[in-house]
């Protein structure tokens, strides 16, 4: 995830991954952990890499497993694909900084557990 994206890896980063013949096809990252959040990453060369049950856990692992209440992720505005997907999965925007980033804005979305259409109402209960 880490040599695609040029994300620097953090010493707290964990990820969850599908994998399809032998090859990773979309990955799930988080780190920049808080009491109660932290920052999502994703990783794929189609959407359809992005089976249900990648979802499924890749929302369950920090909402319900790790107790977070919200996922934070920052896309740069040039980066149309990703910011579809976040849209897609549930996130919302929520800021935008511009001229923060070489390439201009960058975009601030968030996915609180009780909107997250990935786990069953149970789940995304407080």
């Amino acid at each position: 995830m880490h040599a695609r994206s040029g994300l620097p890896l953090q010493k707290e980063f964990r990820g969850i991954a599908r994998e399809v013949n032998g090859e990773i096809v979309a990955a799930f990252g988080f780190d920049s952990f808080q009491d109660w959040s932290s920052q999502f990453h994703l990783c794929t060369d189609s959407p359809t890499g992005i089976s249900r049950g990648l979802l499924r856990t890749g929302f369950w692992v920090p909402f319900v497993q790790w107790k977070f209440r919200l996922l934070i992720g920052i896309i740069q505005a040039g980066n149309a694909k990703s910011l579809n997907i976040a849209v897609r999965l549930g996130f919302e925007e929520f800021a935008v900084l511009k001229d923060a980033h070489p390439s201009g804005a960058l975009h601030f979305f968030e996915l609180r557990k009780k909107d997250c259409r990935w786990l069953n109402p149970a789940e995304r209960a407080e």
